[in-house]
Order: C-alpha cells, then structure tokens, then sequence
C-alpha cells in the first residue's frame, strides 16, 4: 500500500480475509482493501468494501473514516445540477450516518460541510425541473414542487429565494392575482436584499396598477 502497488496489496487482504476467519487483522484488512480501491478511483469496489466494512464494525474506532469515504465514493461522481443525482443522494445518505453514528469525529465536521454542498445541488436540481415544468405552462406540477423546495431548503437563502419568486410567478401566470400577491410580499420580507425580492417589487406594483 504504501509504495502503491494496490493490486498486490489487494490480494494479499483479500487472501488474509478469506483464509483466516479468526485473525485480530481481519478490521484493519478490510478496511485498507476499501482504501486500495478508493485510492484508484475505483469507487464501486470501494463502496462494496466500506460498506462491508460499516454493517461490520458499527463502533470501531475508524468507522468514521469508513463513512466518510463511502460518501466520498458517490461524492466524486456527482453531476451538474441538471443531470441524474443518484450520487449525490447516495453520498448524502452516508454522510448523514455519519454525523448521526459519530456527531463528534473529524470526520463529522468535514461531512456536514459536504452535506451542505450536496443539498445545494439537490435544491438546485430541484429548481431546474420546476422551472422547466413551469416554462412549458404546466403550472400544476410546477406549483408543488415550487413548494416542496421552500419547505426543504428553509436554510439556503438563495434557493429559498428563487422558489418562492416563481412560486409567485406560477400564480401570476394563472391569474391566482391574490396568492401571487401573497407569495411576492412573502419573498421581499424573508429575503429583502435578494435580486429576486427586487423583481418580485415590480411585479407587485404592476398587480396593483391593473387593479
């Protein structure tokens, strides 16, 4: 391992994991098996090893360490906003067990930063396929997922923004003046130095100027 010859490695972990059952080594093997595939960027393998490894030794002392590079497997195979985010759910998923399993680690620390992250391009993706629903006037599936994400992502303030301006704009667009009314007052004053809290003035006032 540590002149990277990880093939070898590897088959010497995997020769001590399958001959010898009853060996205090089996831990550390696993977990440096785990290791070698990750190292590689071999992420699938990975994945199976620390998984392995986790449903194993739920309180050995390198445990975190096994979570947070499960997560990292899915982590570094995350795509842009707008594709399939199959990673980053899964990444997501192993980070939070993490934090639940071992609040107080190193580790825990750097996955709560990746968590952040991760929900950042979930609420991203969220709001592309809304607003693409929304741009082909399909307004009643628009409108619930508009929805959805003000409830899930209260804490990031930009995503937060743009959910509830085109909440707003959804109800504009089908005459609902009232709740587009409703829903513009509602952006300005969770988040009045917003971009978004500056058109949704505008459109405040061209309501009340039809009225």
């Amino acid at each position: 391992m540590r002149s990277e010859r990880f093939e070898a490695a590897r088959e010497a972990f995997k020769r001590l994991l399958r001959e010898y059952p009853g060996s205090k080594h089996r831990r550390e093997a696993l977990l440096s098996l785990a290791d070698s595939y990750f190292k590689e960027e071999q992420f699938i393998e990975a994945k199976e090893q620390y998984h392995e490894y986790v449903k194993r030794y739920r309180f050995s002392p390198h445990t975190s360490k096994a979570y947070y590079n499960l997560g990292m497997s899915d982590y570094n195979q995350i795509l842009s906003f707008d594709r399939d985010q199959s990673y980053s759910r899964a990444a997501l998923k192993s980070f939070k067990e993490l934090v639940k399993h071992t609040p107080k680690s190193k580790f825990a620390v750097q996955a709560r930063e990746k968590i952040r992250k991760i929900r950042g391009t979930l609420g991203k993706s969220s709001l592309f396929i809304a607003r693409f629903y929304l741009k082909r006037g399909q307004r009643v599936s628009a409108i619930p997922r508009f929805r959805e994400i003000i409830k899930e992502y209260h804490d990031l303030p930009e995503i937060h923004a743009e959910a509830i301006f085109y909440l707003g704009e959804s109800f504009r667009l089908e005459e609902s003046y009232k709740k587009a009314g409703r829903t513009y007052r509602a952006l300005i004053e969770a988040h009045p130095r917003s971009p978004y809290s500056q058109v949704a003035y505008k459109q405040l006032l061209a309501l009340t100027k039809e009225k």
